[in-house]
């Protein structure tokens, strides 16, 4: 009975540890080309955008962070054309993600494709900030 609970006990610290490890690794990118931003400023974006996911209750795993300048464009066309946000001043980033069963504000064990996470900034000189996110 012992060795059962000590084979029990280390199968539980071995997989515990694992997911711990699996969490952590970091998301793949993929970043495009930008008429507008330097592959600097979209690397950091990409950082931002990942470390907005990375608060949510109950993520289990970012799967990939992508810029896409051309889909951003599509997915705020709208707010462009009414002037809320600016092309020049703005980034958007899609995140690809799943959540465990401990999550508040998303759905339990379910994966999430194109997040969109959008960043602006008050001027090309200032730093870039999440502003919005969702779909």
């Amino acid at each position: 009975m012992k060795k059962l609970l000590i084979v029990l006990l280390i199968l539980a610290l071995l997989v515990g540890g694992g997911v711990a490890a699996f969490k952590t690794l970091p998301a793949p990118r993929t970043l495009g080309a930008s008429a507008r931003f330097s592959e600097a400023e979209i690397a950091e974006g990409a950082k931002l955008a990942e470390k907005q996911v990375k608060h949510f209750s109950g993520l289990l795993r970012i799967f990939r962070v992508t810029y896409d300048e051309e889909k951003g464009n599509d997915f705020l066309e709208g707010d462009f054309a009414e002037g809320r946000r600016t092309p020049e001043n703005t980034m958007i980033f899609f995140v690809d993600f799943a959540t465990g069963g401990r999550t508040t504000a998303l759905n339990p064990w379910d994966v999430y494709t194109d997040y969109a996470v959008i960043l602006t900034r008050e001027s090309s000189d200032a730093p870039f900030e999440v502003t919005g996110a969702g779909y």
